[in-house]
């Protein structure tokens, strides 16, 4: 992480609440800010539901629980998630359009979650009193929104969900620009109409807890300053070239490898071999079929291959050109490769983009549809259906990316200014602004 350009703004030392959603990149993104505020000396501290603590382990920041009865207190989250996978692999074989069933199923579990932790996450605030709240949910948390504190939402996903009434393509459609608006819009109203009924839960909640939702809104920022992590180069500049209208993207927050170890032996790489990362995430990962697939498939290529096995990691068998376990410390090996596979998730392209490194892009569900897209539209790699595509093909697309000098150079170039951002510390300044006085505030270089 570098070090930051703003040791001269004056501001006071405030504590403050992040409060990620379930899921790991929710929480890793989060992670990755609190170190950034640690660093001007504020006293971040989190909330997250019980099994998600783990992922926040030896790290020196405080963290409160919150009880859900939808987990159990020892519940590994990556078992829970291979279950939901078996739950629900019918729908990953289907395209975006088709997937809508899914979002619905997603979208009532992250409304009975809101509903099932809200009291405490109230009774948290009341009793922490931070000077700011810093939100990476999906739909609208009652409790922060009547807390009187200044809160802003982060969004650590695909950022098409701000852009919705700057009429980019729609969210989870993997839709790009060539694709015909007519599509857009049908998607935009399937999309609307299934998940309506899910909003009136939320709304029904929320009203008497004194938030008003407007019919079939699930997610409804604070009119103040809103951050969006994703890379300039992959942002949505067809629609707007600057940020919507309380928002502020931020090239990236990327978190300090954590001194884990490396989840395989860095004595089993070849010099004179290619190297390729590969995850799918720990959803994707669940699915034992498909991961043999592709394992089969990179046995057959002359390259090796460091594998996030996931929480089926017991039943995978890996080819002699791949190694790996069931957790792979992501951010200290992305560095060592010459190539991500992987399954569109937002940390994952920020940290493959930030190291220079090409990507090939296998999505399931959701935001990944769009990721990939940008991927494939913006010319940083190739993207493929992980249930329906060419062998051959797809072997190419391995060996064309890791020949391709010209990516390299631009890429290694974009990595550069990635490194020389400030985009982190700005964001800083005016959450430090917005603790303070309640308010937007500018930052002029």
């Amino acid at each position: 992480m570098e070090e930051s350009n703003l040791k001269g703004h004056r501001h006071k030392k405030n504590k403050i609440m992040l409060l990620p959603m379930d899921g790991a990149g929710h929480v890793l993104s989060l992670l990755g800010l609190a170190f950034y505020f640690k660093q001007r000396f504020h006293g971040p501290f989190f909330v997250v539901t019980k099994p998600f603590k783990k992922y926040l382990e030896d790290t020196p920041f405080k963290v409160r629980e919150l009880d859900n009865p939808a987990y159990k207190d020892d519940e590994d989250p990556q078992k829970r998630w291979a279950t939901e996978m078996l739950r629900d692999s019918y729908f990953f074989r289907k395209k975006p359009e088709n997937q809508l069933e899914l979002q619905v199923k997603y979208y009532t579990d992250f409304v009975n979650n809101v509903m099932a932790v809200n009291d405490q996450i109230a009774a948290i605030i009341k009793e922490e009193k931070p000077e700011l709240i810093l939100v990476d949910y999906y739909v609208t948390v009652p409790a922060v929104v009547t807390s009187g504190i200044p809160w802003s939402c982060v969004v650590s996903s695909n950022p098409l969900c701000i852009y919705r009434d700057l009429y980019g393509p729609p969210m989870y459609s993997g839709y790009g620009f060539g694709a015909a608006k007519s599509k857009w819009r049908v998607f935009k109203e399937d999309f609307d109409a299934a998940i309506a009924p899910v909003a009136k839960v939320l709304a029904d909640f929320a009203r008497p807890r004194g938030v008003n939702l407007p019919e079939g809104v699930l997610w409804m920022p604070p009119e103040t300053c809103n951050i969006y992590i994703y890379p300039f180069e992959f942002d949505y500049i067809e629609v707007s070239r600057k940020p919507p209208k309380y928002w502020t993207r931020v090239d990236h927050f990327l978190r300090p490898p954590a001194r884990a170890p490396f989840g395989f032996q860095l004595t089993w790489l070849q010099a004179d071999l290619k190297k390729v990362y590969f995850t799918l995430g720990t959803m994707g990962s669940a699915d034992v079929i498909l991961m043999d697939k592709l394992l089969r498939i990179f046995a057959k290529t002359p390259h090796q291959y460091i594998i996030s096995k996931g929480p089926n990691h017991d039943k995978l068998l890996l080819p002699p050109n791949c190694s790996g376990s069931q957790f792979i410390n992501q951010p200290a090996v992305i560095p060592l490769v010459d190539l991500v596979i992987f399954h569109g998730g937002n940390n994952t392209l920020v940290e493959s983009f930030f190291h220079g490194k090409p990507m090939l892009v296998l999505p399931l569900f959701g935001d990944q549809f769009d990721n990939a897209t940008r991927v494939l539209d913006r010319g940083f790699g190739y993207a493929f259906s992980p249930y329906d595509f060419d062998e051959n093909l797809f072997i190419i697309a391995i060996n064309d990316l890791l020949a391709d000098d010209t990516l390299k150079k631009d890429l290694k170039k974009y990595s550069r200014r990635m490194r020389r951002t400030r985009t982190a510390q700005r964001a800083i300044v005016l959450l430090e602004g917005l603790a303070e006085t309640g308010e937007e505030i500018v930052v002029v270089d």
